[in-house]
């Protein structure tokens, strides 16, 4: 099964544990600072770990993986506690769809999610800072509040 309460989702950053308020006060400043996002979501895969996660792989340029470089930067002192899988250089750019308690479920998810045909574009317009595991929602943030779209495959 899905986790609970989760949406999809792509993580700029995990912390095994921070200062949220400091993360909080440097996500809300960031999402003022860059328009709201288009993707175009390429694939469907999955991380075969303990908790198979199934995912939607957006196609990777500079300006994306510039974006993620720019929020470690305002993270500062922060960035030292990502774990490295998130950090710039290491970072796998991934929509989470799904983490799931097993292979077999993560099978059925990864079926529903071909059988809905997700590859397209799409806009991204907020920021959050979430807990998991429970998935709890600290803070959501508009991007750009009033920026237009900035379509990150152009160039």
């Amino acid at each position: 099964m899905a986790t609970p309460g989760a949406q999809p989702h792509i993580s700029l950053a995990v912390f095994p544990a921070c200062d949220l308020q400091q993360l909080n006060h440097v996500v809300e400043g960031f999402s003022r600072t860059i328009p709201v996002q288009e993707l175009f979501l390429s694939s469907i895969a999955v991380f075969p770990v303990q908790r198979p996660t199934v995912y939607a792989l957006p196609l990777v340029t500079r300006a994306l993986l510039d974006l993620h470089r720019q929020f470690h930067d305002a993270l500062g002192d922060l960035a030292d506690e990502c774990h490295v899988y998130y950090r710039p250089g290491h970072w796998a750019p991934h929509l989470t769809l799904g983490t799931t308690d097993s292979l077999p479920e993560a099978v059925h998810l990864l079926d529903a999610a071909c059988q809905a045909n997700l590859r397209g574009y799409y806009c991204f317009d907020e920021l959050a800072v979430v807990e998991y595991l429970p998935v709890n929602v600290i803070s959501k943030f508009a991007l750009g509040q009033g920026s237009t779209k900035e379509d990150i495959y152009a160039g």
